[in-house]
């Protein structure tokens, strides 16, 4: 119980920054700008150069990533909001909950602009020892249970980094 409300009063601080930063940027009212970030996985880097008006990617200057961008400082908000709600759920589904796939979430802001400098966001796998298909597992073949034997990974990270943001006319 200890541990949830701990939990609970980090992801209200993480909330309460997020706000703060958010407040920022909007009082800036930057409309227009040019957004050079960096997506950190397990698998490697990338590199995105946009340019933004009005929250809508307008030109592509440069995209080293396997995916279509989307990155914009009101979608960077929206993730970090979005991953400060989960904490863990099960794993592979919530009928077979062999494992808890267990969340966290780490935002950084601009002090004076209040975008989000880096946003980091990790997932491991660990047994759920409730789960009785464990011990009948133990009981008849003798082996410990391991998340590992159902996924392909059993943990990983993704890291967004604005390494510019340039306001344009």
């Amino acid at each position: 119980a200890c541990a949830g409300l701990g939990a609970l009063g980090m992801r209200h601080g993480a909330n309460t920054a997020l706000a703060a930063a958010r407040a920022r940027w909007q009082a800036q009212a930057l409309t227009h700008y040019r957004l050079v970030v960096r997506e950190s996985t397990g698998a490697g880097d990338c590199r995105q150069d946009l340019e933004i008006s009005a929250e809508q990617i307008v030109a592509v200057r440069e995209n080293q990533c396997v995916r279509v961008p989307s990155w914009t400082v009101s979608n960077l908000f929206t993730w970090v909001a979005g991953l400060n709600g989960q904490a863990r759920r099960c794993y592979p589904s919530e009928v077979t909950c062999v494992c808890y796939a267990q969340y966290s979430a780490e935002a950084r802001y601009d002090p004076q602009l209040g975008y989000p400098l880096a946003v980091t966001y990790r997932w491991h796998l660990e047994t759920n020892w409730a789960y009785a298909g464990h011990w009948e597992r133990l009981w008849r073949v003798h082996e410990l249970p391991s998340c590992a034997a159902i996924a392909r990974r059993t943990s990983d990270f993704t890291t967004i980094s604005v390494l510019a943001l340039t306001p344009l006319p």
